[in-house]
Order: structure tokens, then C-alpha cells, then sequence
């Protein structure tokens, strides 16, 4: 009975978000006139299953670009990035280990090391944004902008870096960040990612969120940046404090309708995230 309750209650709401958010907005590529104003190239890269989202939440991704009146905004669905990976990365073992994913959760990871480290630029999951511009928050000399988790992470780095890091006891967030095209902490994510891959492959874990969070997400972001860092890496980098100086956007409005049309991963059980 709870559980015909659950899915009755989960119907109801999914009727009233279609209902508040309809009509669908298709997403757009914005480009604009390129810069060597900096050192990090000006284009955003944000990805999602198909290019639909509620009109809500398609105010709101304007508002973050009209924020950005200086960045490109070019957006991926699942088909276009399945195809950049082939064209682009085909040669590396990566490109196999995101064809081989369960969840488009790690294809959105390996895709924005992937595009980056080839590209350079910005990434911001299609959930997200920022307050400020983000070209004002970064000196143009940086090769990196990064920033925290407001979570703990019980690992330590290098006791002989501690100094480096702003935020030595937090995990360095991943769902928004920008880079200089090949920069090692995205090809040491990549390369870490392979090398972990065959203790992922084919297992089943009772909390599939945890498995990819610790696989390609803030975990082995986290763990990789510090390993560049232990080996002496001195390029400039922004360390925007904790979500971007608490003016990163977590969760845009209107953005929760997406899993309309593609169902949130979170509540997934048991499964194996990766053949």
C-alpha cells in the first residue's frame, strides 16, 4: 500500500511540474566573437540527455548566460556527445570506458574532462550556474578556476601541501570549473579514471550514486588535483572558495522537470554502473 501511495503521490508530482513548466524550451548554441582577452578559452560547455528543458528552467540558463555576455555557450545532447568521444577520443582508453557506462552520470563526467582538456573553457552542469561573471573572477594569467564542496573529505592530501589548498578538507567541485586546453589535472583525471576502471567494471553496488561519485566525480577529481600538486605543479590557478564564494547557483529554479524526460539516478539500487 505505501508503495501504490509513493508512485500515486510521485505521479501528482510530476503532473504539476509538467504543468508549471510546460512548454518545453529548446537549448541553443550562443556564440560570440572569440577573445584572447585570458589564458582559459571563452566558451561554456554544458550537457544534457536531449537539448528540452522546462520553460523555467530555460529562463533561468538565460539568465546565466546574459550574466556572460563576454562567453560562448554550446550545448551537447547525448547523440552529439557520443560522437565527439568517438572523433576525439577514440584512440584512448576513455572512450571505451564511457561507451561501456550504465548511467549517463559518468558519461557527463569523462565528457567534461574530456572536452576540456581538448578544448579548454568552462564546464557548468545544465542544473547550474553562477551569480558573477565568471571571466571577472579570475586573473587571466589563471590556467585553472576551481572551487570547493561545502562537504568534508576525510582524506588528507599531502601533508606537505596542505598549504597549497584553500580548502584542504573538502572535496574540489567538479559540476562547474574552467581550464587551459591540456591542463594536468584533467589528463590526470582521465588517466586515473582508466586505471580504476577495472575495479568498477562489471561489479554491482547497492548505492550506484556513491560508486560514480567516488569513480569520475568529485572523488577522483578530488584525488587527482592533489597528486598534480604533490608532484610540483606551480601554474596559476583561481581557488574560488567554497561554491564559487557562495555564488555558485546548486540547483537553477525549474531545473528538477528535466528528470521528466530523463529519470534522476540517485534513487537507483543494485546495479553495475559500468560493463
Amino acid at each position: 500500500m505505501l508503495r501504490l501511495l509513493t508512485r500515486l503521490n510521485n505521479r501528482r508530482i510530476q503532473r504539476k511540474i509538467a504543468r508549471q513548466e510546460l512548454p518545453w524550451q529548446t537549448l541553443k548554441n550562443v556564440e560570440r566573437p572569440p577573445s584572447d582577452s585570458q589564458l582559459i578559452p571563452k566558451s561554456v560547455y554544458q550537457t544534457w540527455e536531449n537539448k528540452f528543458v522546462g520553460k523555467n528552467h530555460f529562463n533561468s540558463i538565460q539568465d546565466f548566460i546574459s550574466i556572460n555576455p563576454d562567453l560562448s555557450f554550446f550545448y551537447l545532447d547525448k547523440d552529439e556527445r557520443d560522437i565527439y568521444m568517438k572523433e576525439y577520443w577514440g584512440h584512448h582508453e576513455i572512450s571505451e570506458i564511457y561507451s561501456r557506462s550504465k548511467f549517463g552520470q559518468i558519461k557527463a563526467d569523462i565528457f567534461r574532462y574530456c572536452i576540456l582538456a581538448e578544448r579548454g573553457g568552462y564546464y557548468f552542469d545544465i542544473s547550474k550556474g553562477c551569480k558573477v561573471q565568471l571571466s571577472k573572477i579570475h586573473s587571466p594569467n589563471d590556467t585553472a578556476l576551481i572551487t570547493y564542496e561545502n562537504t568534508f573529505c576525510g582524506i588528507l592530501p599531502d601533508l606537505n601541501n596542505l598549504d597549497y589548498f584553500i580548502h584542504p578538507y573538502r572535496y574540489i567541485q567538479q559540476w562547474g570549473f574552467g581550464f587551459t586546453q591540456n591542463h594536468p589535472f584533467l589528463l590526470r583525471t582521465i588517466d586515473n579514471i582508466s586505471q580504476a576502471y577495472p575495479f568498477f567494471k562489471g561489479k554491482i553496488f547497492q548505492s550506484p550514486k556513491e560508486a560514480i561519485l567516488s569513480f569520475t566525480g568529485p572523488g577522483m577529481f578530488t584525488k587527482s588535483i592533489r597528486e598534480v600538486v604533490k608532484e610540483g605543479f606551480s601554474s596559476p590557478i583561481c581557488q574560488n572558495g567554497i561554491n564559487f564564494d557562495w555564488q555558485g547557483i546548486f540547483i537553477m529554479p525549474g531545473s528538477h522537470a528535466r528528470y521528466l524526460t530523463h529519470p534522476d539516478y540517485s534513487d537507483r539500487k543494485n546495479e553495475v554502473i559500468i560493463d
